[in-house]
């Protein structure tokens, strides 16, 4: 299909059947998302001159899932069933509240513990 043969509908209805089999909100927005750029993309390169019709496109709200935190209990247990590279992450991941990147990205001589 052609990028000027796509209607807004075509693009809603994409989106609508991703979250009708069970895909995420989010993982719809990417999708809009990537078919924003391409159409940004043919505009820029003079490919295409209509609306960006992925702006068009309504998604639901985001709904976050409540955030649960670990009992000491349940910490030790979990720790205990890991390899020791892995619990030190997870260990660090609980006590700093820090993210994977953030550990990974770490370096010794870089923390004051």
């Amino acid at each position: 299909m052609r990028l000027r043969d796509v209607r807004r509908q075509d693009l809603q209805k994409l989106i609508g059947m991703m979250l009708c089999r069970g895909y995420s909100v989010q993982a719809a927005k990417h999708v809009k998302m990537v078919a924003s750029a391409i159409y940004t993309h043919a505009q820029q390169q003079g490919w295409f001159s209509g609306p960006n019709l992925a702006k068009l496109v309504k998604l639901p709200e985001i709904v976050r899932a409540d955030a649960h935190a670990l009992s000491l209990e349940q910490l030790a247990k979990l720790l205990s069933l890991l390899p020791r590279t892995i619990r030190i992450m997870v260990f660090l991941a609980a006590i700093t509240s820090m993210n994977i990147v953030e550990i990974c990205g770490s370096k010794y001589s870089e923390r004051e513990l």
